[in-house]
């Protein structure tokens, strides 16, 4: 009776995992799936490859040494040889089409973290989030809507200046003249109605091009490359006090 029943089990293991597993004659191996793409295919999303480079794919197979996708959103993890991992993601692709990523992310042998295709790096807390944005030499701290930035704390923010780095080195000139230009403002921000002051970056860009750029289609203003200037104007004005002294005098 036992040995019955044994049998029987047995028999019932062996038809459900007989149901639930495909092995091709290529040697493809399919749960839940009669027609794995890969190596190891878990139904039709999780594939497994095992060539030159190692990956997870999800939606995403090779074929004749091409990456495809099965349809849809396809996103890849690969292991490459030299030890290289790479994080790739092709949205909205067509059945069968080839697998072209649009956001690479990858972890070198040495360590070195390093971001491919747009250069964005984003941590989203919530719908807009939070993005680091560090292309062509910059780093944004901006909403992902593009509505307006964030603030940026810390305890001391130093600015590279060795004389060593610099060249073309003159005394600023005109000091006074440069400050009386600019025009203080009083405002409010659009994005979320805060109060502050500062000047116009566009009519700062008039008179002193050098310190305003431009963060996610936004001028900027390095207000402190208007600490020299202020120095300056404030020693051009202190020799203007000291002459009126001597005429008192």
């Amino acid at each position: 009776m036992r040995v019955e029943l044994i049998a029987i089990l047995c028999l019932t293991y062996i038809t459900g995992f007989s149901q639930n597993v495909t092995v091709l004659p290529n040697g493809n191996m399919g749960l839940t799936t009669t027609n794995p793409l890969e190596r190891f295919q878990i139904g039709n999303n999780w594939t497994f490859h095992d060539g030159g480079s190692k990956f997870i794919g999800n939606n995403i197979y090779y074929s004749d040494a091409d990456r495809r996708i099965v349809g849809g959103n396809a996103s890849q993890i690969r292991f490459d040889y030299n030890g290289q991992i790479h994080f790739l993601l092709a949205p909205n692709g067509s059945t069968n089409s080839l697998f072209n990523p649009t956001t690479k992310f990858n972890i070198a042998l040495n360590g070195l973290v390093k971001l491919e295709s747009n250069n964005t790096l984003s941590f989203k807390v919530n719908n807009p989030g939070v993005e680091i944005g560090s292309s062509t030499g910059k780093i944004d701290f901006w909403y992902s809507s593009s509505t307006g930035h964030h603030h940026l704390f810390a305890k001391r923010y130093n600015k590279v200046s060795d004389k060593r780095l610099k060249t073309n080195i003159s005394d600023i000139t005109n000091s006074i003249a440069l400050i009386q230009s600019l025009k203080g403002k009083s405002y409010r921000l659009k994005s979320n109605g805060e109060s502050d002051f500062g000047l116009l970056a566009q009519d700062v860009e008039k008179i002193l091009p050098e310190i305003v750029s431009e963060s996610q289609q936004y001028k900027t203003i390095d207000y402190s490359s208007l600490i020299p200037i202020l120095i300056e104007a404030i020693k051009e004005q202190q020799v203007q006090i000291d002459e009126l002294k001597n005429r008192l005098n």
